[in-house]
Parts: structure tokens; C-alpha cells; sequence
């Protein structure tokens, strides 16, 4: 009985990877694209951003291969999101638009194709 009751106090535990949240995910990069523009979009601040990761191994795990988050508010619940196989590809904020990481890991404006490097 002292065991059922431990049991029922403890918290639940948290998931492993706060990234996979089905309803930050998508299939493709112009799928991912639209939705950071979309939360730049709705943000009052134009220094705010929305990140677009990719997630490295997302074939191996049957998931989406990218994430939009805000402002990298979950990177702070998935504090080793980048050993975990993540990668921010680039962001989207008003100030800033489209911004997107190049083959060399550079992070450049986007001249309007909308593409991933």
C-alpha cells in the first residue's frame, strides 16, 4: 500500500524529447516555412523569432524531420536538443524574415525562394 501511494505522488515523467510534439512537426521544409511565418506573423515584437530545426534522425524514429518552436522557449526543456540530433536550419521573425542556414552553417536572408541550404 505504501508503494501505490509513493506511486500516485510522484510527478509523471516527462518525455525524453519535448521536440517531438506531433503538433510542432511537419513533413517537409515549405510545410515548416509557412508555419514559423505564420507565429512570426501573430508576434508583437519583431525581434522575436520562430525556429525551424531539423531533426537528424527523423527516418530511424518513423517522425517528422522538422520542428517550429518560438522564440527557443523548448530548447530550455530539451536542454541537449543538438546531441539529440537537432539542428537549427533557420528562422522567421518580422524584422529579420526568412533567414536560412547554409551549407557552410551560415545563417543568411533569404533572397525570396524560400528554399533549405
Amino acid at each position: 500500500m505504501r508503494q501505490f501511494i509513493k506511486f500516485l505522488k510522484e510527478e509523471p515523467e516527462q518525455p525524453d524529447d519535448a521536440l517531438k510534439n506531433p503538433s510542432l512537426m511537419h513533413n517537409d521544409y515549405k510545410e515548416a516555412l509557412n508555419a514559423a511565418k505564420k507565429m512570426a506573423q501573430d508576434q508583437t515584437n519583431a525581434q522575436d523569432r520562430a525556429y525551424i530545426l531539423s531533426y537528424k534522425y527523423y527516418q530511424q524514429e518513423h517522425i517528422k524531420q522538422y520542428v517550429v518552436i518560438y522564440n527557443k522557449t523548448l530548447l530550455s526543456q530539451a536542454p541537449n536538443w543538438e546531441a539529440q540530433g537537432y539542428t537549427i536550419i533557420g528562422w522567421v521573425s518580422n524584422q529579420d524574415g526568412v533567414v536560412t542556414r547554409t551549407k557552410d552553417g551560415k545563417y543568411v536572408k533569404d533572397q525570396g525562394n524560400g528554399q533549405a541550404r
